[in-house]
């Protein structure tokens, strides 16, 4: 499951950024990316009130609703085929400023889902915000 999770260096990224909402995974601070634990939903509070010890990891889904939310900035996921006969298909995102509609950057290099999403975000916290 840990997959579904943003990892050690976007979530600090994200922190840096602002991202301050509960999660259900985390990292202990100074402890990188070995030390990461999920909270289950009975210590779900008790652990997030210690989060000036943690690093908080949301899922894949909570940090693009942040983006959508906060910054009005939405990354699309998207699936592409080569050509129709393809059997290679690659995942992509667009990066899409809200406000405007307006595509800002595109990029079609994933093998998952999860990466595209992921490389998405990192565009937008690298570039944008």
């Amino acid at each position: 499951m840990k997959e579904d999770f943003v990892g050690y260096d976007l979530a600090v990224k994200l922190k840096e950024k602002g991202f301050d909402e509960p999660c259900y995974g985390y990292y202990h601070l100074n402890g990188g990316d070995d030390s990461f634990e999920l909270c289950g939903n009975d210590s779900f509070d008790f652990l997030n009130s210690l989060n000036r010890f943690r690093i908080a990891s949301p899922f894949i889904s909570q940090a693009l609703k942040w983006l959508r939310e906060e910054k009005k900035i939405h990354v699309e996921i998207d699936l592409m085929k080569a050509y129709p006969e393809a059997k290679l298909t690659y995942w992509g995102y667009n990066i899409v400023l809200i406000d405007k509609y307006e595509v800002y950057h595109f990029e079609w290099n994933s093998n998952t889902y999860e990466q595209a999403a992921l490389a998405g975000i990192e565009y937008v916290i690298d570039n944008l915000i």
